[in-house]
């Protein structure tokens, strides 16, 4: 299952008028489903409603949309994990994201104290335009570890891996945000939107992982 806000409003959550579980929208005149505390299971009980609006956080979106198992029976989920990885790994790999640092690389970075070079671009996370001359630092070391984007809205700043669990904080004069250095080494461009997302939400089932789960779950239930 693969969740979008394929075209994020622009409207204020703070303006709405407050709802048992959201927020009334004036200007599309529904309510706004807060999924923000939801879990991700919670979240993809959703998935059979139609035309919905929610507030979310971009951190839900990416942890829904990584995992590979949101099409396996819980049951099946920890049970038989070895025949899982045996059974149609070439599939698997196929809807997963290429991933340049994996979890137990960075972990191995950190532990070794070296140094990493980030090199991403900032743009309009609405426009896909650059945005140039925005301050990028270290989060708490704005000193030592800082730099600016050039007019195409590239930047490079060197980060001691100690500190890849720490945040970049990007000032582009309008507000700051906070990007977790551990997701950013694994992208080549970024974009400047909330962290909490409001529009409508799209539910999408991969085809050929809900194939695999039947396919999985016919074979132990033999």
């Amino acid at each position: 299952m693969k969740i979008s806000i394929p075209k994020p409003c622009h409207e204020n959550w703070k303006e709405m008028l407050p709802e048992e579980k959201g927020r009334f929208c004036l200007s599309c005149q529904k309510c706004v489903l807060d999924f923000t505390e939801l879990s991700d299971d919670e979240i993809l009980h959703f998935s059979d409603k139609d035309n919905i609006c929610v507030k979310i956080q971009k951190s839900q979106i990416e942890n829904i949309n990584s995992s590979i198992f949101s099409f396996i029976p819980k049951w099946f989920k920890y049970s038989s994990l070895v025949l899982l990885f045996g059974f149609g790994k070439q599939t698997f790999a196929q809807n997963q994201k290429e991933l340049k640092f994996t979890t137990s690389q960075i972990e191995e970075l950190v532990k070794k104290d070296t140094v990493i070079t980030i090199k991403l671009q900032l743009v309009d996370g609405f426009e896909e335009t650059p945005i140039s001359n925005a301050k990028v630092y270290l989060s708490k070391r704005k000193k030592k570890y800082s730099t600016k984007t050039d007019e195409n809205g590239f930047f490079q700043l060197k980060i001691p891996t100690k500190f890849l669990y720490d945040y970049l904080i990007i000032e582009n004069g309008y507000e700051d945000k906070h990007y977790p250095i551990r997701y950013l080494i694994n992208e080549e461009k970024i974009g400047i939107i909330p962290e909490i997302i409001i529009g409508k939400i799209d539910f999408k089932k991969s085809n050929s992982l809900k194939f695999l789960a039947e396919k999985i779950t016919k074979v132990v239930s033999y």
